[in-house]
């Protein structure tokens, strides 16, 4: 799954307000203001964090299943901030799985902070 240039565009203009950190949250062991209206919140954590021992094809479809509310969520720029942000290395979030955040975004974030090669 390539990026949704919207959604780039969206990440580029928060970043904006503060480079080193996309997602500022004062309080950060606080649940963040925008998991109110979170798609996913009413959804079971397994969809979005599939068990270490589930079968590969049965773990893509999971995942296809998470993005899925993913795609219908209001606050889905918020959530793929919130999981650059912290380096999040599993799990759906913003609709991306951790290996299409680290392949996607990864150089992004290195670009961004002037650590390009």
């Amino acid at each position: 799954m390539q990026p949704d240039i919207q959604l780039l565009k969206l990440l580029d203009r928060s970043a904006e307000h503060d480079s080193n950190k996309p997602f500022h949250d004062p309080q950060p062991r606080r649940t963040p203001h925008w998991w109110e209206d979170a798609a996913c919140r009413t959804e079971d954590a397994d969809l979005f964090f599939p068990n270490i021992g589930t079968a590969r094809g049965q773990a893509r479809k999971v995942e296809q299943r998470a993005k899925t509310v993913c795609a219908r969520c209001p606050v889905r720029v918020n959530c793929l901030e919130a999981a650059l942000a912290a380096d999040e290395p599993y799990g759906v979030w913003g609709g991306y799985s951790a290996r299409e955040r680290r392949r996607w975004f990864g150089q992004r974030q290195l670009d961004q902070h002037g650590e390009d090669n």
